[in-house]
C-alpha cells in the first residue's frame, strides 16, 4: 500500500512539474476542449498498451495458485479505464451536440486517470523500484520495475493524464 502511495504522488508531483499550470496543453484545452480531450485519449491508449506489455512480462513472475485471480484483477482494472473512457466519450458527445460553449471535462478526465492508476498499482505489487532496497517484495523474485518493458511508456503516461486531469 505505501508503494502504491508513493507511486501516485510521485506521479502527480511529476507531472504537474513536467507539464507545468501553464502548459500548451492547458491553454488549448481552454480554446478547443474536444481537441485536447483527444489528445488525453491518446495519451489513455499509448499507457494502457505500455501496461499491457508490462502485464504480459510479469505473468512468469505471478504466483502460480493465484494467477487466474491475479489477472482478473488487472482485467477489471483496465476494464474500469476503459468504461471511464466510455463515460467521457459520451460526454464529449452530448457537449458537441448541444453545442455547450463552455464544456468542462476535467472530473471525467480525472476518473479517466484515477482508474489508470490502479492498473499501474497492480503492476507496482509484481515489481521492484529502485527505493525497494531492503524491502521484501510482495513475491520474491519480482523484477525491477526499470526492467519491464513497457512500463516506462505506461508511468509516462500517467503522468501526463494526472495534469492534464487535475490540472
Amino acid at each position: 500500500m505505501k508503494k502504491i502511495l508513493v507511486v501516485s504522488s510521485l506521479a502527480i508531483t511529476l507531472g504537474l512539474g513536467v507539464l507545468g499550470c501553464g502548459s500548451t496543453w492547458w491553454e488549448n484545452f481552454q480554446s478547443n476542449p474536444v481537441a485536447q480531450v483527444q489528445t488525453f485519449e491518446s495519451t489513455v491508449q499509448i499507457g494502457l498498451n505500455g501496461a499491457q506489455v508490462a502485464w504480459t512480462f510479469l505473468q512468469p513472475y505471478l504466483p502460480p495458485a493465484q494467477v487466474a485471480s491475479i489477472n482478473q484483477v488487472f482485467q477489471n482494472a483496465i476494464a474500469t479505464v476503459n468504461h471511464s473512457l466510455s463515460i467521457l466519450n459520451d460526454a464529449v458527445a452530448a457537449d458537441v451536440a448541444a453545442k455547450t460553449t463552455d464544456p468542462n471535462f476535467t472530473a471525467l478526465m480525472a476518473a479517466v486517470s484515477d482508474a489508470f492508476n490502479q492498473v499501474l498499482a497492480i503492476i507496482a505489487q509484481y515489481t521492484q523500484s529502485s527505493g525497494d532496497a531492503g524491502v521484501a517484495s510482495i513475491h520474491a523474485g519480482a523484477p525491477a520495475a526499470s526492467s519491464v518493458p513497457g512500463l516506462a511508456d505506461a508511468t509516462d503516461a500517467a503522468l501526463r493524464l494526472q495534469a492534464y486531469a487535475h490540472h
